[in-house]
């Protein structure tokens, strides 16, 4: 129950040793169709219903759109256990422009400093990272100390592609400033259990989800500190295969304020994130002054 889970969804996981989730046991008739547990995966509350209907517990806060950028802010923290989180916020910018950029800001608040917080990114094809390596399965889970991975893009085995040709994607871990970045993946272990959690240390290849299209590797990012509150921050770049690598991108902080300066052939590029209280966030083109982005939904 891979799918069924939160670890597919590209999202933060908080790791409590304690927390149990339902179905632990798919019963007979799901296991003989390959059906497998559904351990504790460190993610999402799995109760879409009460007894009165559906339970949003995620919504979308701030909407901004024009011709340079697209902007929302999420708050998610009640789609989460409350005995392992106070917090779980997501904001997304997307800039347009020379070369455009796709950025991912978290805010994590853990109840207990020792529940491990890991970031998750699937994608398409084997990724190279920067940093010491730390060679767990070869082949198969290598970590590193860098900051910056690089993939290819890839049809995922469909043949349902109207496009040609290939891309490049980078990916900048921004923060956390001290991060391990793993990469998890190849044939038998595209669909691997929380890293945390023992008893989900074998793939979880059922009965569909090995069908194409499969995104066969995943990123995780973690801090190597423990503590009760932690930012995510990434920028990802899109370019052409025979980009050799990403625009430069350099890490800001001031005061309650993360950020980074990306720099292009033009004017640098700042964007900035509050780390508390609402949610808010700026960004300033070229020499301008910064624009506050929306705390808000459109009227």
């Amino acid at each position: 129950y891979y799918t069924g889970g939160s670890l597919a969804f590209n999202i933060v996981t908080i790791y409590d040793p304690h927390e149990e989730f339902r179905r632990t046991d798919p019963g007979l008739r799901q296991m003989a169709e390959g059906g497998t547990k559904n351990e504790n995966d460190g993610g999402l509350i799995r109760h879409i219903y009460n007894g009165h209907g559906r339970v949003d517990r995620g919504h979308v806060t701030a909407y901004q759109h024009n011709d340079r950028l697209t902007y929302v802010a999420s708050d998610i923290t009640e789609g989460y256990n409350a005995s392992k989180v106070n917090e779980v916020t997501r904001q997304f910018l997307y800039v347009r422009g020379e070369r455009e950029f796709f950025v991912i800001f978290d805010r994590i608040e853990a109840t207990k400093a020792t529940f491990p917080k890991t970031w998750f990114l699937h994608i398409p094809s084997e990724p190279d990272v920067t940093g010491k390596v730390t060679v767990q399965v070869p082949n198969h889970v290598i970590s590193y100390n860098g900051d910056t991975a690089t993939w290819v893009s890839d049809s995922a085995g469909t043949k349902n592609v109207l496009s040609t040709g290939k891309s490049r994607a980078f990916l900048k871990t921004v923060w956390p400033e001290q991060a391990i970045i793993t990469k998890r993946g190849g044939t038998g272990y595209e669909l691997w259990g929380n890293p945390h959690e023992p008893t989900a240390q074998y793939n979880h290849a059922g009965r569909n989800n090995l069908d194409e299209p499969i995104v066969p590797w995943r990123i995780e990012v973690e801090n190597t500190e423990q503590t009760e509150r932690d930012y995510f921050l990434h920028v990802l770049e899109i370019g052409d295969k025979s980009d050799t690598k990403m625009s430069h991108v350099e890490r800001l902080k001031n005061g309650n304020r993360v950020g980074m300066r990306i720099h292009t052939s033009g004017q640098p590029i700042e964007i900035w994130f509050d780390t508390k209280g609402p949610m808010s966030a700026g960004i300033k083109f070229d020499t301008q002054v910064e624009e506050k982005l929306a705390t808000s939904l459109p009227e």
